[in-house]
C-alpha cells in the first residue's frame, strides 16, 4: 500500500525542514519520529503444485447465468499451504491470481481461450464462510492469506457463468489459474 510510504516522504520533508532551516529560534527537545518495523525470515509454500477443482454433477446449459444468479453452480474449494518459522502478529501474505496457459480472464469471467462452451468461470475469495467475487484488473488480482506456523487453507467458490450474452452450449470447461505467493 503505498499510503503509508507517501506518508513517511511527508513527515521526513517536515523534519529535515524543521532541522534545517534558520528561522526558527526554539527546538522542541520531544519531538521524537520513531519508526517501528520487523524482520522475519518465515516462509510459505502451497503443499500441491497442481490441484484440480471439478463439479461432480453436470451443469445443463440453460441453468448457465450471469456471475452471483444461481448457488447451484458454485463449488467450494480450498488450497492448502504450510508456513515455518513465522513469529506472532506476522501480517497476512499476498497471493497473486492470473489466467494460466490457454485462459484468459476477461470481466472477472476466466474462460479458456478456445471455448465452445461460451461458459467461465467466477472465482470468489471465502474467509469464515463470507465470499466475495475476485476482481480481476488487467487479467490479474490478489488475496491474502493468514500467516502462521502450520499448514492451514485457503477457501474459496468457483462459479459456473456465461461468458458473454450468447446461450451456453454443452461440452467441457477448462480453465486455468496460477497462483503465486509474495514472500515479504
Amino acid at each position: 500500500m503505498n499510503l503509508p510510504l507517501n506518508f513517511s516522504h511527508c513527515l521526513c520533508g517536515i523534519v529535515l525542514l524543521a532541522l534545517t532551516s534558520s528561522g526558527y529560534s526554539a527546538v522542541n527537545s520531544e519531538a521524537v519520529l520513531i519508526v517501528k518495523g520487523k524482520v522475519t525470515r518465515g516462509t510459505c509454500a502451497f503443499t500441491l503444485s497442481d490441484q484440480t477443482v471439478k463439479f461432480s454433477k453436470p451443469i445443463l446449459a440453460e441453468n448457465v447465468v450471469e456471475i452471483g444468479e444461481k448457488d447451484e453452480n458454485k463449488l467450494p474449494f480450498s488450497v492448502e499451504y504450510n508456513c515455518q518459522e513465522f513469529s506472532d502478529e506476522t501480517p497476512d501474505m499476498e497471493v497473486i491470481i492470473k489466467a494460466g496457459a490457454g485462459t484468459q480472464i476477461t470481466n472477472n469471467k476466466i474462460s479458456p481461450v478456445t471455448n465452445i462452451t461460451n461458459s467461465s468461470f467466477a472465482l470468489y475469495d471465502c474467509k469464515s464462510s463470507n465470499c466475495s467475487l475476485v476482481n480481476f484488473s488487467a487479467g490479474v488480482s490478489s488475496v491474502f492469506i493468514q500467516t502462521g506456523n502450520g499448514t492451514k487453507n485457503k477457501d474459496f467458490q468457483v462459479e459456473v457463468v456465461k461468458k458473454d450474452t450468447s446461450t451456453a452450449n454443452p461440452g467441457a470447461l477448462r480453465a486455468i489459474l496460477a497462483l503465486t505467493l509474495v514472500q515479504p
